[in-house]
């Protein structure tokens, strides 16, 4: 992601903040204001914060080295997330302008311009999350734990300039995009190579609408060329920090070069009681590539190439909770996705049991299962205080692309169990 100059991101911010107590202000000295002027005009900011600290046991790492040096993993915290977002809405129309701060760098999330033709019906036209995934079209502020699901790697890439269309009743929700490329193309030379391109899909069914038992089944699909902007013979890139990302490393790696095209199909299976929550969901992503490709110039890249060779990867996760006190996560219908907390919550909190199991599997790349524990406190609707077990156990080939070997023997794969703390406030 290109990272934007500090002081242009410092006018921004002071910019956004002080929107809503000048309109405020003006309203109370008698100044017109645009909502006074037209009654369906809005302004909102929103945003997040988000905290993790972890700490870390790996059996047997006196033994282990990383890049030669003795093999660390050090209890951390770190700022997962500061993100502040402008919301903007006219009559029909909407936009969203994002700005996130991860790992000491600012990145652009959505920027969007919406178009609501109808009470459950918009086109999209901006920078979005393409429609093939609930986990990856879940918000990061309806995440509870920081443990991405096992889906999350396979899509590589999962925002792209786009036009998107979606549209939901009773029973169902809809979508479909055609995307061009990522933002990281912004990087890339003059006379460069493709930026990619893509159709993605996702159509979800509702055989049980009623929130007190609400069943959701779905299918979501993408094909794409892949991005040779950066990489003139094209690369695809697989990575994953299965026990927390909090210590910074992909122990899970795979980079395929000479791609030709991708295909993702996804399913995912959901039920939401007013106690019981439960998530099941699968990804598979067959990259279809060239390794005998030298020349970017003989490189067939597209939508209807014949590939010369596969790599297929897949992943999945089944996830749940139980509320100890309060009302379960309400399901977003715009979206089709869930919120990790009900619009209210009980006096002294909503309390939450979760657990989830998951798996991912990048062929030479690595291999990981995955089990995690949670208690969730909400305290309101806005603030998360969450402590999570996980333990993960990863094969031979998860050694972070060879960096990860081990004294006097084979490296034989990795065991990490990590207790970590999240809070978490939303605005």
């Amino acid at each position: 992601m290109k990272r934007l100059d500090s002081r242009g991101l410092s006018l921004l911010l002071v910019s956004l903040l002080t929107l809503l107590p000048l309109q405020r202000l003006s309203a109370q000295t008698g100044q017109p204001t645009q909502a006074d002027k037209d009654k369906s005009f809005s302004l909102n900011i929103d945003g997040r914060l988000t905290f993790d600290a972890a700490t870390y046991f790996v059996p047997g790492s006196s033994d282990l080295r990383y890049s030669g040096a003795p093999f660390r993993m050090s209890p951390a915290s770190q700022v997962s997330q500061a993100r502040i977002a402008a919301v903007l809405g006219l009559d029909r129309w909407s936009g969203r302008f994002d700005l996130d701060f991860v790992r000491a760098r600012v990145t652009l999330c959505d920027l969007f311009v919406r178009y609501s033709y109808a009470p459950q019906a918009n086109i999209t036209v901006g920078y979005i999350f393409d429609p093939i995934s609930i986990a990856i079209n879940t918000a990061s502020r309806h995440r509870s734990v920081n443990l991405a699901p096992a889906v999350a790697p396979l899509a590589q890439s999962s925002r792209h300039w786009s036009i998107h269309w979606r549209q939901w009743g009773r029973n169902y929700w809809l979508s479909a995009a055609l995307a061009a490329g990522g933002i990281e193309s912004i990087n890339a030379s003059p006379n460069h190579y493709s930026e990619g391109y893509g159709i993605s899909a996702r159509a979800v069914w509702l055989p049980s609408p009623d929130p007190d038992r609400l069943i959701h089944l779905g299918v979501a699909g993408t094909v794409r060329a892949g991005d040779r902007s950066q990489n003139p013979l094209g690369s695809f890139t697989l990575r994953a920090a299965p026990s927390s990302d909090v210590d910074g490393r992909s122990f899970i790696l795979r980079t395929l070069t000479g791609v030709q095209r991708y295909e993702i199909l996804g399913l995912e299976v959901a039920l939401r009681t007013p106690k019981v929550y439960l998530l099941g969901e699968g990804l598979y992503t067959r990259v279809g590539y060239d390794p005998t490709v030298t020349d970017p110039e003989k490189l067939q890249s597209g939508l209807f190439v014949s590939p010369h060779s596969y790599s297929n990867h897949y992943g999945g996760y089944i996830e749940g909770s139980y509320m100890l006190r309060g009302t379960q996560r309400k399901y977003l219908k715009a979206a089709s996705v869930f919120n990790n907390v009900a619009d209210e919550v009980s006096p002294g909190g909503n309390l939450e049991l979760m657990a989830r199991l998951s798996y991912l599997n990048a062929r030479t790349g690595g291999a990981s299962t995955d089990a995690l524990v949670a208690l969730n406190w909400f305290p309101s609707p806005s603030v998360l205080f969450g402590l999570s077990y996980s333990y993960s156990q990863m094969n031979a080939s998860a050694s972070d692309g060879g960096k990860i070997t081990r004294v006097g023997a084979a490296y034989d794969g990795l065991q990490v169990h990590c207790l970590q703390l999240r809070t978490q406030f939303v605005f």
